[in-house]
């Protein structure tokens, strides 16, 4: 009976035993590798479709069963274990350096074997801060790369400018590529951050031979998210909302107040009247029924600075993703709200992508699709002077209480009758009456097959199309005064106007790749790629405006008195490249690559042809010997280059012009080009090399990357200007040279490692100077960018560019001012050098720090070396408004640091002479005229990004159907440490039109910074 029973309870517990391995349950785990949680990995459930990605911190969790095997894979590395009776399972993936970065045409190289200077930004590093706009997120992350911010409105400008200028004239931005395909440079400004998988940055020409003239100043390649295989199906949805608020404002003088020559007026907006006393005075216009203002004649704290508002950005994504074994898929939808700064400001942004892939033995498909648009709506430029919004605001005087005039339609002395300013209109009437609105739309659709005909042969083609298009509209609302209304009034009467137009592009390119991989001797390995690249540019544009118009809130330009304005144009570009690229892999240390390239482009003459090529070498860990518990990694690579390439479009053209006034009745006329062109163009050339060094210690947790490079480009395209009794006033031709060269310095480590804590540390360098070696026809200086009679930007020869020049203080050898017989600074001469405009110095300090679940990250930059003219303090000068023309009491003074003529010949120490005087005449005259006074220090350190977050433990949700929950605070340029010189504005901001920085304008806003929150939640 005992043995019967005994056999009936093993049967009993192999039943349960089994039972209990049929049954589901919850696994999970950490994955990790040497740098530590690996955030990305995939975790399927073998011959399943059940399948999971690692969070942020590395966890997965995924249903299974005993006996089933998880497979955990993350770029190269791969790993398998069988679910037993345990439910947590921790996996090391061993990473053998082997990491590839996508390269020119989607080409894949292995990071170790480069021979040139790349640099990878990952997705959780550009969006750790919620940006709107991918490229701001770059600032202080990459060595050698400059991120300039031109303005700071709804849609500010940017630009991308590596390893400094390479050309004196014509564009010196990197080059972009989407997915392989070259695409403009704004498009990665309107790019949804959180399509981003990486963008590899690479930085010389070396790294980007195979684009020829187009990758001269090095590429950013960005790729996108494409899904992943055998994961099933993934939701994301990212939230973010911040505040903008202004950092700082103008530091204005509060001493004195509106009027002229120390005499109160009641209409001026200048101030250069009595020193404040608390009295109160009338202010503006007397009404036509008696009344006005009465307010106390003192400052108002903040008077401007209340006009603005805070802005609000909010960020709404939603992703899907998945696979099978054959496909994946992305998709995903993004849409941006932002308010300004200024009241009534707004920037709206839509974003959709679909990218899929499938593959069918040895064929695979891939295709892309995305679709941008946007729409804005801001204050234009008005009032009889024409304006910017800024100028109107910054020139209010300080005992004025602008925020009271709101209400401009209502207040009688906020009407146009009723303001206090006869010069410049009400801004709160301005921002209603005044309207710049713009939308464009840009559809991209790529194709791309591959086809491995054989082990060491495939081949792949693309074909692609960028179709876009815009539409701009200014409207102008008429303001006429009623005389009655106030009879002392003076003002001119503004008309109504419009003026739009459209503009649209389209970029067409098809692509070709041929690529032979074979074993050619025992440990040599090559890879030959073959290439050819079709790119067609076609733009059109066409705007139209009227004035006067006479139907009131009709902005039409057919409801105009008097001529209509406007024009067309219309451009077309063609290149065509043929392209071959060698690489001999020599064992495991050794790599030689060579490239070559020619180039075809209609913007020459007679279809000039033109070529490119390069040669590198990398050496890795040739002595095996110095490997050990200290060194893991050792890379030393060396590349030359020389890069030609073609003018932009039209340079090498005449065009004619209609001149005004025609046509005249039936009487047509063009006008002769005033502008001609050589007739012996050729192509430009740019030469560059560079060395460098890669070491990675203490099994990889600390990496160090120092590289030298120098660039020179000769024949430029340049303007120079000729004798106008050649009936011409400018001549277009091949001359000049400059050279950049410096070096670059990448620091990374992980400084403390566990499993609760992570400390992470990065440092960056770069030291560059761009100098103008020639000029055309012996010239020394030619202007680049903004300038006036007075002051400018220029190439000068022997100096660094771009510089700045402007009128300066005439000194004795020892640097004293020299005074005239009046008593006031003698005016240089000519224009002088008064400094560079680009930081010959950029650092970039990035960390991170993880406390279980919490993480804490920041990036900081410093930029130094460089100097910034403020026109907009210029421009204040006349207003009275400055510090300085306040601080003598606008009384007679002794200046600072000079000296006088005692005898002829002979200058002594100033002690007691003043100058001529002390208020409107002396300021806006002869310290006005010396440009140098408007020159600061731009140095400037930036906290750029703080970003704290919240992983939530999966434990939480481990009976939810959502996977991951991320939360946190984001914060923007939250520090910002200047010079003492500088109180008025970040010097990074400059014109948008120019790509140079270094002269500020009227039409910037006050830096800010925002702080909100963001959410992250995975289903």
């Amino acid at each position: 009976m005992r043995s019967k029973f005994k056999w009936i309870f093993t049967l009993l517990v192999a039943f349960m035993m089994q039972f209990s391995f049929a049954q589901e349950k919850t696994v999970t785990g950490v994955v990790t590798d040497e740098l530590g949680p690996v955030v990305g990995a995939n975790v399927v459930v073998k011959g399943t479709t059940n399948a999971t990605t690692t969070d942020f911190d590395g966890k997965y969790s995924i249903k299974a069963k005993s006996g089933d095997v998880l497979e955990i894979s993350f770029l190269e590395s791969k790993k398998s274990i069988t679910v037993g009776a345990a439910t947590n399972y921790n996996v090391e993936l061993k990473q053998e350096l082997k990491e590839v970065v996508i390269t020119a045409y989607g080409i894949a190289r292995e990071t170790k074997k480069l021979a040139y200077a790349t640099q990878k930004v990952q997705a959780k590093e550009l969006m750790q801060a919620a940006p709107v706009n991918p490229v701001t997120a770059l600032a202080g992350k990459v060595s050698g790369l400059n991120i300039i911010t031109k303005n700071n409105g709804v849609n500010p400008s940017t630009s991308i400018i590596l390893r400094g200028y390479k050309g004196i004239t014509g564009d010196n931005s990197a080059l972009i590529v989407i997915d392989g395909i070259i695409q403009s440079g704004t498009a990665l400004n309107s790019l949804s951050p959180n399509d981003i998988e990486s963008i590899n940055v690479l930085k010389g020409a070396s790294a980007t031979a195979l684009y020829g003239s187009q990758g001269r100043n090095g590429a950013l390649i960005v790729t996108t998210k494409q899904g992943s295989k055998e994961t099933g199906l993934s939701v994301e949805f990212n939230s973010s909302y911040t505040v903008e608020k202004i950092k700082y404002f103008p530091e204005l003088q509060t001493t004195f107040g509106p009027g002229f020559n120390n005499e109160y007026d009641p209409y001026e907006n200048t101030s250069w009247g009595p020193r404040f006393d608390g009295v109160p005075r009338r202010v503006g216009p007397i009404l036509n029924d008696g009344s006005y203002q009465l307010l106390p004649y003192q400052a108002i704290p903040d008077n401007r600075k209340d006009f603005f508002v805070d802005g609000i950005t909010k960020i709404n994504t939603i992703a899907l993703s998945g696979g099978d074994e054959k496909s994946t898929f992305y998709f995903s939808a993004q849409r941006s709200d932002v308010t300004g700064i200024t009241p009534k400001d707004e920037y709206v942004k839509n974003n959709f992508r679909l990218n899929a892939s499938r593959t069918s033995g040895k064929f695979k498909i891939s295709t892309g699709v995305s679709f941008f648009n946007d729409k804005s709506n801001v204050a234009g430029d008005g009032g009889y002077q024409t304006r910017p919004l800024y100028w109107s605001i910054i020139n209010t005087p300080a005992n004025i209480p602008l925020t009271s005039y709101k209400d401009w339609r209502n207040n009688k002395f906020a009407t146009p009758e009723g303001y206090f300013n006869e010069y410049y209109q009400n801004p709160y009437m301005l921002i209603d009456i005044a309207r710049n609105r713009s939308t464009s739309n840009r559809l991209f659709s790529n194709v791309k097959f591959n086809y491995e005909f054989t082990k060491w042969f495939s081949a792949a083609y693309s074909l692609s199309g960028t179709f876009f298009n815009s539409y701009a509209k200014n409207t102008r609302d008429a303001v006429t005064y009623n005389p009655v209304l106030a009879p002392t009034r003076t003002d001119a009467n503004t008309v109504a106007s419009v003026a739009e137009g459209t503009s649209t592009n389209t970029r067409i390119t098809s692509d070709l790749v041929l690529t032979f991989k074979r074993e050619l001797f025992k440990d040599v390995k090559g890879t030959l790629i073959l290439g050819n690249a079709l790119y067609t540019y076609k733009e059109n544009n066409l705007n139209v405006g009227g004035n006067d118009l006479f139907v009131p809130g009709l902005y039409n330009p057919s409801v105009r008195t008097g001529e209509l304005t406007g024009g067309s144009s219309a451009f077309q570009e063609r290149r065509v490249g043929n392209f071959a690229d060698l690489t001999l892999d020599i064992s495991t240390f050794l790599s030689l690559n060579g490239a070559y390239r020619l180039d075809r482009s209609s913007t020459l003459k007679d279809s000039y042809d033109f070529y490119t090529y390069g040669a590198s070498l990398s050496m890795l860990d040739a002595i095996p010997s110095l490997k050990g518990d200290i060194m893991s990694f050792w890379k030393i690579n060396g590349s030359y280059s020389k890069t030609g390439f073609a003018p932009s479009i039209g340079f090498i053209n005449e065009t004619y012009a209609t001149p005004a006034g025609f046509p005249f009745g039936d009487i047509v006329g063009l006008a002769a080009p005033t502008n001609g062109a050589s007739a012996t163009f050729s192509p430009s050339f740019t030469k560059s090399y560079e060395f460098g060094t890669e070491l990675g210690m203490f099994n990889n947790r600390l990496n160090i990357k120092a590289n030298y490079f120098n660039t020179t480009t000769d024949n430029e395209f340049l303007t120079s200007s000729t004798s106008y009794a050649s009936g011409l006033a400018a001549l277009r031709l091949n001359s000049g040279s400059m050279e950049s060269k410096g070096i670059e310095l990448d620091v990374n480590g992980s400084i403390i490692k566990n499993d609760n804590f992570e400390w992470k540390l990065g440092v960056n360098l770069s030291k560059i100077k761009s100098e103008v070696l020639s000029l055309s026809d012996g010239a020394d200086r030619l202007q680049t960018g903004l300038a006036t009679s007075e002051v400018g930007i220029f190439a000068q020869v022997g100096e660094s560019f771009p510089s700045l020049y402007g009128t300066a203080y005439t000194r004795d050898a020892e640097g004293h001012i020299m005074l005239n017989a009046d008593g006031d600074p003698i005016v240089s001469s000519e224009l002088k050098f008064l400094g560079n405009t680009t930081p010959d110095l950029i650092m970039g300090f990035n960390t991170s720090v993880r406390y279980k679940q919490f993480t804490l990250s920041a990036v900081a930059d410093y930029k130094t070396g460089h100097k910034y003219y403020n026109n907009l303090v210029d421009a204040l000068e006349f207003t009275g408004s400055t510090q300085h023309s306040a601080s003598a009491g606008r009384e007679p003074f002794v200046f600072p640091n000079s000296v006088y003529e005692y005898t002829p010949g002979v200058w002594s120490e100033n002690t007691n002479i003043t100058t001529s005087n002390g208020g409107f005449d002396f300021w806006t005259g002869t310290y006005n005229a010396i440009k140098e006074n408007y020159v600061v220090d731009a140095t400037t350190l930036k906290l750029r990004e703080v970003a704290l977050s919240y992983e939530l433990p999966s434990k939480y949700l481990d009976k939810t159907f959502i996977k991951g929950v991320n939360l946190g605070f984001v914060a923007r340029n939250i520090i910002m440490l200047r010079s003492a010189q500088n109180k008025y504005t970040d010097p990074e901001f400059t014109n948008d039109s120019q790509q140079v920085t270094g002269f500020g304008t009227q039409s910037q806003l006050p830096p800010t910074a925002s702080y909100g929150f963001k959410l992250d939640v995975k289903f």
